[in-house]
């Protein structure tokens, strides 16, 4: 395939994604002049296809024509995924094997390669979770990244408990035997081991439970916050259920939150006391600010 055929087929490729790009962010992505860019352009156009401008950015137009066309050229993040992991999983790499995986991350973009490796690992580890849980196996979760105790290690447990909308599961851990809410999401994945379960009767969803999953027998209080954007963000990036309590509040954003035991809210809070403000529940925090 000649270079000319290569960058246009590229190029389109770029256009059939939902994302609008500048034409300097075409040139940054398949590294070619603002003309080149232009005469890629041309060469669709000519070929019949047709192309929106708005604001300065362009996107193939949803035609059926050209969604007909890039059914047949454009792979899913999943089909991406894939094809990278094939690849890398190949002896005796070369230099062509390499040029391919560059030339995936260019047109497609890496960000979204890694959301569906991420997508298909939550999917995997979703499987055997519940696969464990249907058979009484214990399971072992690997590389479980930890907020309570800052730690990434693999974890024993017996699950017992997974949540609706399959974010986290209630185990019982192997080591101390006591019973722990774990996030799919910070599984790096999870394997089903041979082992039977042994600690049945420590199978108990606590009473409570609040966002940051600590749990107790009953709600300590409430505790009230006055976020800035970023603590906002990181909130409902960490603990997603909390999403559903927050409200905007002159520019800044309000949440309130039951809480079952202090631990989790304070290390929240002390991560970030440039960018949170208590209004209530202050008893419940021990803020290590200056």
């Amino acid at each position: 395939m000649n270079t000319k055929t290569d960058g246009v087929l590229r190029l389109f490729v770029l256009l059939t994604s939902k994302k609008r790009r500048t034409v300097q962010e075409l040139q940054d992505t398949l590294a070619v002049t603002e003309r080149t860019i232009y005469r890629y352009m041309d060469t669709l156009l000519r070929a019949g296809f047709a192309i929106e401008k708005q604001n300065g950015s362009y996107v193939l137009e949803n035609t059926p024509a050209n969604r007909q066309l890039a059914s047949f050229i454009r792979f899913s993040q999943e089909e991406v995924w894939l094809i990278k992991t094939a690849i890398g999983n190949l002896p005796n790499k070369s230099e062509l094997h390499q040029q391919l995986l560059r030339k995936l991350e260019t047109i497609y973009e890496t960000a979204l390669i890694n959301n569906a490796s991420k997508a298909a690992t939550l999917e995997k580890v979703t499987a055997a979770v519940q696969y464990a849980i249907e058979h009484t196996l214990r399971l072992k979760l690997l590389q479980y990244r930890s907020s309570n105790s800052g730690s990434i290690r693999d974890r024993l447990v017996e699950p017992f408990c997974l949540d609706d909308k399959c974010q986290s599961v209630w185990c019982c851990d192997a080591e101390d035997g006591h019973c722990k809410q774990f996030k799919l999401n910070r599984m790096a994945g999870a394997e089903v081991t041979v082992e039977r379960f042994n600690l049945t009767e420590r199978h108990i969803v606590p009473p409570c439970a609040d966002v940051f999953g600590m749990s107790g027998e009953k709600m300590l209080g409430r505790v009230t916050l006055l976020m800035t954007l970023r603590a906002r963000n990181l909130l409902t990036d960490e603990y997603g259920v909390s999403a559903a309590d927050i409200k905007e509040c002159h520019g800044k954003y309000e949440v309130t939150l039951p809480i079952a035991a202090p631990e989790g809210i304070n290390r929240f809070v002390n991560g970030l006391l440039e960018d949170i403000e208590i209004v209530e529940g202050k008893k419940l925090l021990h803020t290590h600010k200056h």
